[in-house]
């Protein structure tokens, strides 16, 4: 076999042993113990139908005590991006300014930038979104 053969050959098995599936956010936590839609292990395991490579999903669905994310930055050239659903929430980028994001608004946060979730409305409901993929061993706390 030439080399794109194989290329081709290996492509095809990786695609077709995929599990594909939709998944229901209302019932994620309960069905995985876990807030994360598509990732990686250990959020998501490899035979879930949202396990991914190279991307992370996280559904949140009601308000986190803030002081329980610290204000960080990732080691890896992630970005990081915010999308919320309902409700609204605040943002500290860089230090400098809070962003604050309502239903249907989302915000990048480029890679190697200080940020935290600083405020959330009682109501709200967002994604965050990572590519490529990080974990937490991969995170340094910012001076706040």
């Amino acid at each position: 076999m030439q080399k794109k053969e194989v290329i081709r050959a290996l492509d095809h098995l990786a695609r077709s042993s995929l599990t594909i599936k939709k998944i229901n956010l209302d019932n994620i936590i309960q069905e995985t113990g876990t807030n994360w839609v598509i990732g990686t292990p250990t959020a998501v395991s490899k035979d879930s139908p949202g396990f991914s490579h190279s991307l992370q999903i996280s559904y949140n669905n009601g308000p986190k005590n803030p002081q329980d994310e610290k204000y960080h930055y990732h080691t890896d050239s992630i970005e990081e991006c915010y999308i919320v659903l309902k409700g609204d929430i605040t943002l500290k980028i860089d230090g400098k300014t809070d962003y604050q994001l309502f239903k249907n608004e989302a915000i990048r946060v480029p890679p190697y930038r200080c940020h935290k979730i600083i405020e959330f409305s009682n109501d709200v409901s967002y994604l965050t979104i990572r590519a490529p993929i990080s974990d937490d061993r991969k995170t340094v706390v910012c001076d706040e």
